[in-house]
């Protein structure tokens, strides 16, 4: 079957509209948006540190131990962002990393006049 259409106003939806579809779905979203959740300055216990390295990695290597170290810390590191250099190119690559995945993507060029550095950026808890 083929799920109807609501047409919106700037996602303005009709309460009776949402009723139609499923009865309780707007007393559930009304609950939530009266019960926040709020994280207390005080409370937020996030830390971050960097690693910066020079040289350049191997690549296979390099994947077969971040997919192994992502998914091990998955729940007490939250994000991990940097730029690698990997033997052989010509390229910075980006790191990205959260909930066990990452991704790995071209980057800039590594500029010849500059001296490359990797850098590996963790925030967790």
């Amino acid at each position: 079957t083929t799920a109807s259409l609501i047409e919106t106003d700037y996602a303005k939806i009709d309460a009776a509209q949402l009723n139609l579809l499923h009865a309780g779905i707007e007393d559930d979203f009304v609950k939530k948006l009266r019960k926040p959740i709020f994280c207390e300055p005080e409370q937020i216990d996030f830390h971050s540190f960097s690693v910066r390295f020079g040289g350049s990695l191997d690549e296979k290597r390099f994947r077969d131990w971040f997919t192994y170290f992502v998914s091990f810390y998955r729940k007490k590191i939250f994000r991990i962002k940097g730029l690698l250099i990997f033997e052989n190119s010509p390229v910075y690559n980006v790191v990205q990393a959260v909930g066990g995945t990452f991704t790995i993507a071209e980057g800039a060029m590594i500029n010849p006049f500059e001296t490359p550095e990797n850098v590996l950026v963790f925030i967790g808890k």
